[in-house]
Parts: C-alpha cells; sequence; structure tokens
C-alpha cells in the first residue's frame, strides 16, 4: 500500500481545506518527513490517517471513548456550524500486478 496524500478539513487546528501530499518525491528520495513545531498538527495528522482508513474500527477508539464523542471533540474549535468536517486519504495497492488508486472520505 502507498499513501499518496490526506487532506483534512475542519479538524484539529486545521480550518478550511489542507491537503498533505505523501508520495515519495522520487526513487532517490523515497522518504516523506513531516516536521514541524509543537502543537502545529502533526499529530492530527496522523490521527486523521487512522480514522480515514479505520473509521469506527481505529485503534483511537479502544481506549473507551465512543466515535461519535470522538470526532466531536476532533472538530476544529471555530468552524462554522453550517461547515463540514473531513478526513480524505488517498492510496494505492497494487493488487495481481495492477496498481489500484483509491480514495476514501469520512466526512462527519
Amino acid at each position: 500500500m502507498i499513501l499518496k496524500s490526506v487532506t483534512v478539513q475542519n479538524v484539529g487546528v486545521y480550518r478550511g481545506r489542507h491537503t498533505l501530499e505523501l508520495a515519495a518525491p522520487s526513487r532517490t528520495k523515497p522518504v516523506t518527513a513531516v516536521l514541524a513545531l509543537n502543537g502545529s498538527g502533526k499529530t492530527t495528522l496522523l490521527e486523521s490517517l487512522r480514522i480515514g482508513l479505520y473509521g469506527r474500527r481505529s485503534p483511537s477508539f479502544t481506549n473507551g471513548r465512543g466515535y461519535e464523542r470522538h470526532l466531536k471533540d476532533f472538530l476544529h474549535r471555530r468552524m462554522a456550524a453550517s461547515d463540514a468536517a473531513l478526513v480524505e486519504v488517498e492510496l494505492q495497492v497494487r493488487t495481481d500486478g495492477v496498481l489500484h488508486t483509491y480514495q476514501v472520505c469520512r466526512r462527519w
């Protein structure tokens, strides 16, 4: 599986829509690093990937907190009531030699 991108909208510290391209820039540079100051959203991006890929079955919800409660707490604090929050993950999976691209979107 190759993670291509993650898009977040109105979650955590991210107000509005933001996309991070995760695919390696080239074969000679096969790593994408996310470096930022504390409190700038690195953990939110990781949590967004977990929610995007696993939804309700994410390991994040094994601590007794409910899925709906977690999503409510995950919203950006100053988003408009009419706005939606979402996590979208684009990934590629090779099956029987064929590369398939999938896009998973969870909106609330």
